[in-house]
């Protein structure tokens, strides 16, 4: 039996912030289409505050914004005005990422109100304003100078930093039709590359990864899987699951499971990952039995988290076990956590639970929020408007170099331990998303 959309809905309110990152995340991950989340989620900053309402509110990112929660948004901007501090820093820099994530026919409704937000990142600024130039373009053009940027990407050159986010933006312009250009993605997909690779063909077949997922092709799936059974970088491992839980369904998890008794170890990383985003009796299922068969401790634990953000009854006393049996092993403080709070969350109990749930309310109450990674938030608008001088941008002088393939610092690090950046962060809440 597992917990209704509604009662883990009712959790993002919930007075213990484990509860309410526990329901938000469900929904993040495995329902982002439904837009009475993010208000409910805007609700629970208003009344906890933004350094308590969620671990991360990153975590909202992909949840569809409507235009109350557009208007909440820039009403936080005002609210929170010339941000003083680091931590204030890192919130409008979030902010400013949930905005650019809004569907862009959404944002182009209300450009003129984005137009005047203070403060509002300048990657962000630019991303809206490409996603919603691409609106009104030409898609045979668009596929035509996507190409041509791959080919740019390919180059043994130093390439622009901003040119792997256009083709991102451009494709995603293409996938409002995937009858013209499903064939073109499944066939780039489909292609062996050949060793070395070639650079072009390379770029391109990773980056129609995401189309795959914002075109929900579900001929993509068997593609997708064997890409993830291949030697790559991390990042496109990282979007094949993406584009896969996007795909969704039973026979995702069907494709993802049945790969999982001849792939290579780390490939159970990211069938978690898959699991985990999907909302289905069959995902539930399948997480237990590998759970169950694993031996891995840092696979159990990945399996084990798939099984609990399902919500399901039967993953409670697997999950309490394993906990148990590794009660001092700080690499298992994650999985307790989320085991406390889902059992609050569905009225389950078992002996330890109160004590745990004192346990982490203390840890909550004493936390001090700290940034994470340092990245630069400009506003680019009031100096041109009110014809103040510039602030001062601490942005590279020089444009970073993107090839492919290229070495991850944080290759092999599991998307629920704690970020290698030090920021005191999972690794999903934080480099991972960024």
């Amino acid at each position: 039996m597992r917990l209704s959309n509604d009662k883990i809905k009712r959790g993002i309110l919930h007075d213990e912030q484990s509860v309410r990152d526990a329901a938000v995340s469900f929904f993040s991950m495995s329902s982002p289409d439904d837009r009475t989340v993010i208000p409910m989620a805007t609700d629970a900053i208003e009344a906890f505050g933004y350094q308590h309402a969620f671990s991360d509110i990153g975590v909202l990112q992909p949840l569809s914004q409507t235009d109350a929660t557009i208007t909440w948004l820039a009403d936080e901007f005002v609210r929170i005005g010339n941000p003083v501090d680091p931590l204030q820093w890192e919130y409008v820099t979030t902010l400013s990422w949930l905005l650019a994530a809004a569907d862009a026919s959404l944002l182009k409704r209300r450009r003129k109100d984005i137009a005047g937000i203070l403060f509002l990142n300048a990657d962000a600024r630019e991303a809206i304003g490409q996603r919603t130039k691409l609106l009104s373009a030409n898609l045979e053009e668009c596929w035509e100078e996507f190409e041509r940027g791959c080919e740019t990407l390919g180059d043994a050159s130093p390439n622009p930093l901003g040119l792997l986010g256009h083709v991102y933006h451009l494709l995603e312009a293409i996938s409002r039709d995937p009858q013209e250009f499903s064939d073109d993605v499944l066939s780039l997909l489909s292609e062996p590359l050949d060793v070395p690779p070639d650079l072009v063909q390379a770029w391109m077949q990773v980056c129609v990864i995401r189309a795959a997922g914002q075109m929900r092709l579900a001929d993509a799936t068997a593609h997708l899987v064997k890409i993830l059974q291949e030697p790559n970088e991390d990042w496109v491992y990282e979007d094949c699951v993406n584009a896969l839980a996007k795909i969704g369904g039973d026979d995702v998890v069907k494709a993802v499971w049945n790969t999982c008794a001849v792939a290579p170890a780390y490939f159970h990383q990211y069938a978690a990952w898959v699991l985990e985003s999907t909302d289905s009796d069959l995902s539930v299922e399948a997480a237990l039995q590998l759970f169950q068969q694993a031996d891995d401790l840092a696979i159990k634990i990945d399996y084990g988290h798939a099984l609990l953000s399902g919500f399901a009854v039967d993953g409670i006393a697997p999950v309490r076990q394993l906990v148990l049996n590794n009660v001092d092993n700080e690499e298992f403080d994650d999985l307790r956590y989320q085991l406390t709070a889902v059992c609050t969350l569905m009225e389950a109990e078992f002996p330890e639970m109160q004590a745990w749930r004192e346990e982490f309310r203390t840890a909550e109450e004493e936390q001090v929020p700290t940034p994470g990674v340092d990245f630069p938030v400009i506003d680019t608008w009031s100096a041109q408007v009110m014809g103040s001088s510039p602030p001062k941008q601490t942005k590279p002088q020089q444009p970073l170099s993107i090839q492919f393939p290229k070495a991850s610092r944080f290759r092999g690090v599991s998307r629920n331990q704690l970020c290698p950046c030090k920021s005191g962060k999972k690794y999903k809440n934080c480099c991972l998303r960024r």
